[in-house]
């Protein structure tokens, strides 16, 4: 998994071809929804690299950002340019992703949030 701030606007592109899909039996959607409708240069970069790699965007896919909320508010604006990525092989291991407001930064903190199976397994480390 790769979470941070890309820096790159992707919009509501899919990166993973739609014959593909996602793995079943989990609560993400096939489609991204994004608040910020924007692609740029460095988002077709980054949609490119999750093409080739088999990563997806998990932003705007969980119940809990369903709507694929704003990570980034400025003075230039408001945009989704923090997000996760996954591959999607182990997209089945994560639970929920959700935007987390708070009023310390212009970037709001990204949370994943592993499925129970996953974090006990962990505990045990």
């Amino acid at each position: 998994m790769s979470l941070g701030d890309f820096n790159a606007r992707v919009g509501e592109e899919r990166e993973v071809p739609k014959e593909i899909g996602l793995i079943k039996n989990t609560d993400f959607s096939d489609w991204h929804k994004s608040k910020d409708k924007v692609i740029d240069h460095i988002g077709k970069q980054v949609l490119n690299f999750c093409k080739n790699w088999h990563l997806v965007v998990l932003n705007g896919r969980a119940p809990r950002d369903a709507g694929g909320g704003v990570t980034f508010i400025g003075k230039i604006g408001i945009s989704v340019i923090d997000f996760a990525r996954v591959s999607l092989n182990t997209i089945q291991d994560i639970s929920s992703l959700e935007i987390v407001p708070q009023a310390f930064s212009d970037h709001m903190p990204v949370s994943v949030t592993l499925n129970d199976e996953l974090r006990e397994g962990s505990e045990e480390l």
